[in-house]
């Protein structure tokens, strides 16, 4: 066990080191809805929101 990760930590090391000023993200596993991975975001994130068929464009009476 012990040489087998190592050998993993010696492969996949390269991957999880950020160079200067970097980021590094991961996700692993089963995962069930939204995931956002940035550095920078100028603006805004949504998730969701109202569906285009539900806006005022199409009111309900």
């Amino acid at each position: 066990m012990a040489s087998t990760l190592r050998n993993l930590w010696r492969e996949l090391s390269p991957h999880l080191i950020a160079g200067h000023g970097g980021v590094t993200n991961s996700v692993y596993g089963i995962v069930e809805g939204n995931v956002v991975q940035a550095r920078d975001v100028h603006g805004g994130i949504t998730f969701g929101g109202a569906d285009r068929s539900d806006t005022d464009a199409n009111p309900r009476t």
